[in-house]
């Protein structure tokens, strides 16, 4: 069996067989019946810079690859093949735009979907039409792919960062609300990176002091 696992704003391809696996929703056999319906798989995620792997030393630090290795090393059987179409800067609006190319084109089983850069900086994509790109996007996936959804949730700049929009927080539950609105999984990265900042301090996690997270913030 084998199964595909997009990301927005990244591509990462790794073919992997999900037998036994469990998404957050849904039980072992959905993630089982697609990866049995196809030869390869994908993981493709669409999201921004830091997707693309904004800071990390190298490579095989990046979250999303992390989280593809660990995934590999919990299934063993599995062919894993991870896409990184990852574009620095992109928020929900390309993100939108590029669907086509970046993961639907793809055929992932799994679409893993975050956005930092407007929840980040002034002046972003405001809260309400970003829950409606979000939900645009989680649509065409289930209608055209027929893959299961995952959103996860952004950590906060530098809070001395000038620029920032000091809202992370607001984006974080629009996020938890479109999940719930849509029956997504969510992946609350938002509390866990604030619990690690509470012990501390901002330039021990990010690796340009601004907005791209070091080897240990990955």
């Amino acid at each position: 069996m084998s199964g595909l696992l997009c990301v927005c704003g990244l591509r990462f391809r790794d073919h992997s067989d999900l037998a036994g696996s469990t998404s957050p929703n849904r039980p072992p056999s959905v993630n089982a019946g697609k990866a049995e319906s196809r030869h390869g798989g994908e993981d493709c995620g669409v999201r921004d810079s830091i997707t693309a792997g904004g800071d990390a030393s190298k490579p095989e630090l990046v979250f999303w690859r992390c989280w593809a290795d660990n995934l590999q090393r919990k299934y063993p059987g599995a062919r894993i093949t991870a896409v990184n179409g990852a574009t620095g800067g992109d928020s929900t609006v390309q993100g939108l735009q590029r669907l086509q190319a970046k993961v639907l084109d793809e055929k992932p089983d799994l679409v893993l979907i975050g956005f930092w850069h407007e929840r980040s900086q002034l002046g972003g994509v405001p809260i309400p039409q970003f829950q409606e790109n979000l939900k645009q996007m989680i649509a065409r996936i289930r209608s055209e792919a027929a893959a299961e959804v995952v959103l996860f949730s952004a950590f906060p700049p530098n809070p001395k960062w000038k620029f920032g929009s000091h809202r992370m927080a607001d984006y974080a539950e629009a996020t938890r609300r479109v999940a719930g609105d849509t029956a997504c999984a969510y992946a609350d990265v938002f509390t866990n990176w604030q619990s690690l900042a509470a012990r501390q301090e901002a330039e021990d996690l990010l690796g340009n002091n601004i907005n791209h997270p070091n080897d240990f913030g990955h």
